[in-house]
């Protein structure tokens, strides 16, 4: 059912946190030859910031009826493995045929505002950011720890439409998991928010 959501880990300190997934979108589509039904499933992990549940998306797959996971999100494009098992051997009878994958079969999709995972990560202290802009909007790029608590604004300005990188620089903060989160307004109205994950290795 489109938008159900189940839970596959919870805090076990504060069980309204932690990682679920959620079917995103479902649709028909031909594959093998054969009309099957597709689910796109999305991976969150749900933290508080600001006293808000900010839903952060961690990885994204979509299954096909018959034969499950067929392709995966990684790194900002879609991959899937060099072969899937289409068949099987009952009692030395062969059903099916193994398959191999030659042409891509979905392209990614396209979005106006891009976040994008931070490069290198993990790192220490510096890691890269880049995000772009398809409109002018007022920009929102912060930083908080896995608790929700800001630690650090690296934009917070009008950006006419483009590609930006920004740098930072972790130097004065412990190793651990962090969050970043973008926020694109204009006119009082959000255009695009996103959020990630980096890990600061010292």
């Amino acid at each position: 059912m489109l938008g159900e959501e189940w839970w596959v880990w919870h805090n076990t300190e504060d069980t309204t946190q932690g990682d679920f997934k959620r079917i995103e979108s479902i649709y028909t589509g031909t594959y093998f030859g054969e009309e099957r039904i597709f689910k796109e499933i999305y991976k969150y992990y749900r933290v508080i910031i600001d006293s808000e549940y900010i839903d952060i998306l961690d990885s994204r797959e979509i299954l096909a009826s018959g034969l499950g996971v067929v392709l995966k999100y990684i790194n900002d494009s879609w991959v899937r493995p060099p072969e899937y098992l289409v068949s099987a051997i009952i009692n030395g009878d062969t059903l099916g045929i193994i398959v191999g994958i030659e042409d891509p079969l979905f392209e990614e999709p396209n979005h106006d505002f891009r976040l994008s995972q931070n490069y290198p990560n993990p790192f220490n202290p510096v890691t890269i950011i880049s995000y772009e802009v398809t409109n002018e909007s007022i920009v929102q790029l912060k930083i908080y720890d896995i608790l929700g608590r800001e630690v650090a604004e690296l934009v917070n300005e009008t950006k006419l439409p483009g590609t930006y990188l920004v740098n930072f620089d972790a130097n004065d903060l412990s190793s651990g998991v962090y969050i970043y989160r973008i926020v694109a307004s204009r006119n009082e109205r959000i255009l695009f928010t996103n959020t990630k994950q980096m890990t600061l290795i010292k």
